[in-house]
């Protein structure tokens, strides 16, 4: 007897325990994929008509999701290298497009994180269902 568990029982525990544990490893990996979601930088595309596009880096979906600005107009620099390449580099005025974009990340990575929750919430209660009863 082990714990006030029958012999039987103990491989039924011991799987029960590598479930839990897999339940806490999906339920981390979830967490920092929504955090990485919401807290790094992206760069989105935004054209230009027949001149191209133009790829800004947008900051953080937590930081750049908030922004309700109007589409106006953006502040372009142009940018040469030697002879033959040139470009156009965004200064300002891209946020807009950057919070169009960053909203639906934002959602992806709330999702994540609830659904890491549900995980943990699951992994915790079947720790206490395989407790031993005093």
């Amino acid at each position: 007897m082990d714990a006030g568990w029958s012999d039987a029982a103990l491989p039924l525990l011991r799987q029960d325990d590598s479930v839990r544990k897999g339940l806490l490893v999906t339920a981390v990996v979830l967490g920092i994929g929504g955090f990485a979601l919401a807290l790094v930088p992206f760069r989105i595309s935004i054209p230009l008509g027949t001149k191209g596009h133009v790829r800004p880096m947008c900051s953080p979906p937590l930081i750049s999701a908030w922004h309700r600005g109007p589409k106006d107009q953006l502040a372009l620099w142009a940018v040469t290298v030697g002879t033959d390449q040139s470009g156009y580099e965004v200064r300002s005025g891209a946020e807009p497009w950057c919070a169009e974009k960053a909203r639906p990340r934002l959602g992806i990575s709330f999702v994540l994180w609830v659904a890491s929750g549900a995980l943990l919430l699951l992994a915790r209660r079947r720790s206490l269902a395989s407790a031993p009863a005093s």
